[in-house]
């Protein structure tokens, strides 16, 4: 009985560790390849899409979502089947917040001094870039998701699902190459093809499973 509860309480302890190993992965990962400041804003920013999530799932459920980290990065359990409108905008409010926060920047670049200008304009292009990068027809990312649940909402989910999966692979692909290109030429671009090629791994092994 003893040796019962200790497996028990360890195997709870795994799962537990293994949900912030990836997390704890990526943020090594991020200061590794790029620049203190920057990686340290690129962290913010997916603060503030997370965050986004979160807000949106609060003002429509009363309470957060469940998150746990993955190597293709955050997920958030809501616990609950929402309507495809919902569930889209749920997708969504995760870029929106980051756009909110480039935007909300602007009018500070006129009444600052140069070298916090430059801090915030960098801040600024990272959120979009968070934004844009979500909103990627990729599965795993915000894109995907609110294209599933138009595709579902219109009654069209089974047909178009396997034209984007074909998309997302294609993507995650040409995206992988193109870090590849940029990492050869100006030794930059780990990070993405660090992103990206969990992303082609995932998705690949899933198409191959069904």
């Amino acid at each position: 009985m003893h040796n019962n509860k200790f497996f028990t309480l360890f195997m709870h302890f795994l799962q537990k560790i293994g949900i912030i190993l990836p997390a704890i992965f990526w943020l090594m990962m991020l200061y590794a390849f790029d620049e203190p400041l920057a990686a340290t804003l690129t962290l913010l920013a997916a603060v503030i899409h997370e965050a986004g999530h979160q807000l949106y799932i609060f003002l429509a459920l009363g309470r957060v979502g469940n998150m746990r980290s993955t190597l293709c990065g955050f997920r958030i359990s809501k616990g609950c089947i929402l309507s495809y409108k919902s569930e889209a905008l749920v997708y969504f409010s995760g870029p929106l917040a980051n756009i909110f926060m480039s935007i909300l920047t602007i009018p500070f670049f006129f009444v600052v001094n140069k070298s916090l200008f430059v801090y915030l304009q960098l801040f600024s292009i990272i959120n979009l870039a968070t934004a844009a990068s979500n909103l990627l027809p990729i599965k795993g990312y915000d894109g995907y998701g609110i294209l599933e649940c138009v595709f579902s909402y219109y009654g069209i989910r089974d047909a178009a699902m396997r034209i984007l999966s074909v998309v997302s692979l294609l993507l995650s692909a040409f995206i992988c190459i193109l870090s590849l290109y940029i990492m050869a030429r100006i030794g930059d671009g780990y990070w993405i093809f660090g992103i990206f090629i969990f992303s082609l791994i995932s998705g690949t092994s899933k198409e191959l499973a069904e």
